[in-house]
């Protein structure tokens, strides 16, 4: 018999995003990963995050 592991507890943070603001594009690092590293035509994805600054921000927001 199977038993359901992890619903009799309440989550620590609940898994409904949220939306995240930014003001300025200084507040954002940005990086793009190729497919294939060794090949500079290959597929590239571009991220973006926001910076984060230590003291500032909630478990939340540096979570997420």
């Amino acid at each position: 018999m199977s038993k359901d592991v992890g619903t009799a507890k309440k989550p620590v943070l609940p898994l409904v995003p949220e939306t995240t603001t930014v003001n300025k594009k200084e507040d954002l690092a940005q990086i793009n990963l190729l497919s294939d590293p060794t090949d500079a035509n290959s597929a590239k994805v571009k991220f973006a995050f926001k910076i984060l600054e230590i003291g500032t921000e909630t478990a939340r927001e540096i979570l997420q």
